[in-house]
């Protein structure tokens, strides 16, 4: 399947971090997935927090990524069942 992503998310997200929301939606089988994938990302003193939310099936994990700037963004990434593009939410 193609993947894309937005300007936005090019300009505004270290691509460590990009990586690192890819791995997090493919450790999902695609059974388990739903079209519309939330990442709720926040800043912490040394890392960062990343919210991981789907509504169905309902799913909800907290990750961290340490050694990435520090920001906060809600990403998302939606599956139109011919591409994967990866988007932040105000791009919606």
């Amino acid at each position: 399947m193609k993947r894309y992503l937005t300007r936005g998310v090019s300009n505004l997200i270290p691509l460590p971090v990009q990586l690192y929301l890819w791995l997090l939606y493919d450790q999902l089988s695609k059974g388990e997935r739903d079209w519309l994938q939330i990442f709720r990302i926040t800043p912490e003193e040394s890392h960062l927090n990343i919210s991981h939310e789907q509504e169905v099936p309902e799913y909800k994990r907290v990750h961290q990524i340490y050694g990435v700037p520090s920001f906060s963004k809600k990403v998302y990434i939606i599956d139109d069942g011919d591409h994967e593009t990866m988007l932040l939410a105000d791009e919606y």
